[in-house]
């Protein structure tokens, strides 16, 4: 039931609702009649650049109702007769527009760039292009869908999600309309999805956005090899036995020995339980039982302890699954082994899974180094059971963990953590087939299933074999 559930999951995203969404979504706005019309047009689209540039260059956090007025030219009863509500929710607003428009916009242009293609490879490379010269020469526009939702808020975030979600409805449209015929499985759009973004979020964070535009073919390799036919086979890889290796623990859980370790526990408790709100200064010391000089000599703030907790967290977790890499042969099957034991980590500790997808994005702009340096640790941990002769390139390889970072964030936040173990499989054909190719990817983890499957009474489920 377990892979049942997970596949069945992934699969209600509604084609065509969301095919007509995207339509609609790259379709112009009506233009307001009349002169008042215009003037609020106007108004709207000169607070909306004066919003994105001064968000370059001071943050989302760092605008002011009066910064983006006087930027804008506009008065501040201007600026709440269109976006209503206090100072903050009107800058906020704006925020919003401005990222529909921005969203709207580079959709429309990926879409004339593909129709312009001569063959159907040459009209998806035309759209990654697209997608990819726009990032390159406007990356302030950029930050504003890819960095800054990350601090402006639950809302931001959702529309987000629903970016993704439309450019998953883009891709497998356009999946749909190859040769095959035949669109990828939703975990594998999502996966794509994903990876595309990890890149560009990378390079406006790195500042080396400019280079995407030549990278393009890469990445054009790295989406046509998780949309290839094999992959309408990962289905095959759901599958709910663990083995005995992954009943081991791996001995981290001693008391903390020094003031440091345990003010980085009490952080990791007080936000897995209440939240990252409810850390404060005054809580954690009480809490952890050491001198305030412990905190301020030994980080940089508040938020820098907690982010520091969580590494100390996602460590204990790569510890455990390098752990499960170790215990059999090498190559390919210990990459599965290592992303079953991540993901059976993950499901087995909601402190974990809340620490690491949920709250660190409490901290703003400082979450996506803070996920960066997580997901660089695990490339490192995948790709690391690999020889170097199998390794895929480096943007593949980046976007691929990407790619597996952002289904295990989706199944975390819709609280389905629990079925994480039963799609590494699928996971591991993600962070495979780019490097070893889509069949040899598939041998490879059915091949340390059933290994796994004979390694003892826990492990003797076989795969599910489920068509996702």
């Amino acid at each position: 039931m377990v892979a049942e559930t997970v596949i069945q999951a992934d699969d209600t995203a509604g084609d065509l609702e969301l095919f007509e969404r995207l339509v609609a979504a790259t379709r112009p706005r009506p233009a307001s009649g009349g002169r008042a019309g215009s003037r609020r047009g106007d108004q709207r689209d000169r607070l909306q650049r004066a919003l994105i540039e001064l968000v370059a260059e001071h943050g989302l956090q760092g605008v002011s109702v009066r910064a983006l007025c006087a930027r804008a030219g506009v008065s501040t009863r201007s600026l709440y007769r269109l976006y209503g509500g206090s100072g903050t929710q009107a800058t906020e607003a704006c925020f919003l527009d401005a990222y529909d428009r921005i969203v709207r916009e580079t959709l429309a242009s990926m879409q004339r760039a593909r129709t312009a293609g001569r063959s159907w490879r040459e009209g998806l490379q035309a759209a990654l292009r697209a997608l990819a010269v726009a990032i390159a020469r406007r990356p302030e526009r950029a930050r504003i869908v890819l960095l800054e939702p990350y601090g402006a808020g639950e809302q931001a975030l959702r529309r987000l999600a629903e970016t993704h979600r439309l450019f998953e409805g883009l891709l497998a449209e356009r999946f749909a309309s190859s040769p095959q015929g035949q669109r990828p499985p939703q975990l594998l759009l999502k996966a794509i999805v994903g990876g595309l973004a990890r890149i560009a979020r990378q390079a406006l964070v790195e500042g080396t956005a400019d280079q995407l535009p030549e990278h393009v073919p890469e990445l054009l390799d790295w989406t046509l090899c998780l949309g290839s036919p094999a992959g309408a086979r990962v289905g095959e890889l759901v599958w709910r036995g663990r083995g005995a290796l992954l009943s081991r623990r791996v001995p981290v859980a001693r008391e903390p020995r020094s003031a440091r370790e345990r003010l980085l526990l009490a952080a990791a408790e007080i936000a897995a339980t209440g939240g990252y709100d409810r850390l404060s200064e005054g809580g954690l010391l009480a809490r952890a039982q050491v001198p305030r000089s412990v905190l301020t000599e030994g980080f940089a703030s508040l938020e820098d302890c907690f982010i520091q907790a969580v590494y100390l967290r996602v460590a204990h977790a790569i510890a455990y699954a390098a752990m499960a890499a170790r215990a059999g042969e090498a190559g390919p099957e210990a990459t599965y082994r290592a992303a079953l034991a991540l993901c059976t980590r993950i499901a087995g500790s909601p402190a974990l899974a809340r620490l690491s997808f949920v709250e660190i994005f409490r901290v703003g702009k400082a979450s996506v180094a803070a996920r960066e340096r997580m997901i660089r640790a695990l490339a490192e941990l995948f790709y690391g059971q690999l020889d170097p002769a199998q390794r895929p390139t480096d943007y593949a390889a980046r976007a691929s963990v990407g790619g597996l970072w952002r289904i295990a964030h989706e199944h975390v936040v819709g609280g389905r953590a629990r079925a994480l173990p039963a799609l590494a499989g699928p996971l591991s054909y993600v962070l495979l087939a780019p490097a070893i190719g889509p069949e040899r990817a598939l041998a490879a983890i059915r091949t340390a299933q059933r290994r796994l499957a004979a390694a003892g009474p826990e492990g003797a489920a076989a795969p599910a074999g489920l068509e996702p």
